[in-house]
């Protein structure tokens, strides 16, 4: 029997629904948002729609470890899957370990959200007016979002004076970005993740000053590393680099911003212009202005793409993508999927919960065509699932 659309469905309908979520992979803790349609602890393959969602255009998504968030057109954001650490934002009073069907959030019906990111236990989003709100807990030891086991969703009163416009979350930290390309840090500081040249851990969220002359325009968060792309094209990383997901040629790890820039054999820089970057647990990929992608770090599971399981220290080019111009990447912890320009979908790396959207569980170290009969617009990848927005 088909689901009847709510009233607050029915009053929030868009006039035309275009934009449809699909998820695939792990469903554990009901990550995939299908409700009773699957099995919790199951796995889907194939990329399904989440139809509970059928009445609204879906316009971004970010897979955590094992939660989803999802904000539609009209502003509004929906949760769902793992909640043992408050990380879905629904009231304590309505508390659920795990929740498989997409909830809405009342608390921030009031605010337009522009912006969302999952982490393992904490969730934080942007809003239009520029607010930033975090949730969720860090194992009872340490605030790495800001506020200790709230399921509530906390304004952060310490940005009053400036407009949010992007964030990122890490393992236990938390990386936000404003209108001026500023770049603030909070949480665990362990492996240097907050770029602030120490290792000290803050609650409070801190400008790193280093790169004060920099404007930065995309952020990515690793378990313990971070990324960022200035307005020139510029990369820098910081954090653990024990896996070569710094991208710096070693191992070594650093406490603040180093600029990437690899040199060819030639002494000719190897990417002139970086547009994105997103981290892994343990990689980290680039997308250029000319659409090309670099990978390097962790390969263990094939997730960088390049045909072998080796480390890889310096960014690769991903030769098996040649010829095709890539608007989107999205690393998982240990799978890696991409979006072209006319809207298709490889993916590639560990694939042990079907997170690849395959039809099957078999590891794959080179990008391969997710069979698609609509137009992918963006991806989002998770511990062990993955989440498309298709028109």
């Amino acid at each position: 029997m088909s689901r009847q659309p709510t009233l607050t469905e029915m009053f929030n309908q868009p006039d035309v629904v275009t934009k449809f979520l699909y998820t695939f992979g792990s469903n554990e803790k009901g990550a995939l948002g299908y409700g009773d349609r699957i099995r919790i602890g199951s796995f889907a393959p194939l990329p399904r729609r989440v139809s509970l969602l059928r009445y609204q255009n879906v316009t971004a998504v970010s897979c955590g470890n094992l939660h989803t968030g999802v904000i539609t057109e009209d502003g509004k954001l929906y949760t769902f899957g793992k909640n043992e650490l408050g990380q879905l934002g629904i009231r304590k009073d309505m508390y659920v370990s795990y929740c498989h069907t997409p909830t809405f959030i009342e608390s921030l019906q009031k605010e337009k959200i522009i912006d969302v990111s999952c982490a393992v236990g904490h969730t934080a989003v942007v809003t239009a007016s520029g607010k930033l709100y975090t949730w969720g807990t860090d194992w009872e030891t340490y605030s790495f979002c800001g506020c200790i086991k709230n399921y509530k969703p906390q304004k952060f009163m310490e940005f009053k004076d400036k407009n949010i416009v992007a964030v990122s979350c890490g393992f236990m930290h938390t990386v936000a970005v404003t209108d001026e390309g500023e770049v603030f840090t909070f949480g665990r500081n362990h492996k240097g993740q907050l770029g602030l040249g120490d290792d000290r851990d803050t609650a409070r969220p801190t400008v790193i000053k280093s790169i004060k002359n920099e404007r930065i325009v995309s952020v990515s968060c690793g378990d313990y590393h971070t990324a960022l792309v200035t307005d020139s094209g510029q990369l820098y990383t910081f954090g653990l680099g024990t896996s070569g997901q710094l991208g710096f040629g070693g191992t070594d790890s650093f406490m603040a911003p180093c600029l990437v820039s690899p040199k060819d054999s030639k002494g000719r820089r190897k990417f002139k212009h970086i547009i994105s970057v997103d981290c892994g647990e343990c990689h980290t990929a680039v997308v250029t202005r000319s659409g090309k992608l670099y990978t390097f770090g962790s390969n263990i599971d094939g997730q960088l793409g390049l045909g072998h399981n080796n480390k890889i220290l310096l960014p690769r080019f991903v030769k098996g993508l040649k010829g095709v111009k890539i608007k989107q990447v999205a690393c998982g912890s240990w799978h890696t999927a991409v979006v072209t320009e006319d809207g298709q979908l490889y993916t590639f790396g560990r694939n042990n919960d079907g997170q690849l959207g395959l039809g099957h569980k078999r590891n794959i170290n080179v990008p391969t065509l997710v069979h698609m009969d609509k137009k992918v617009i963006s991806v989002s990848a998770g511990g062990g699932h993955t989440a498309i927005i298709v028109e």
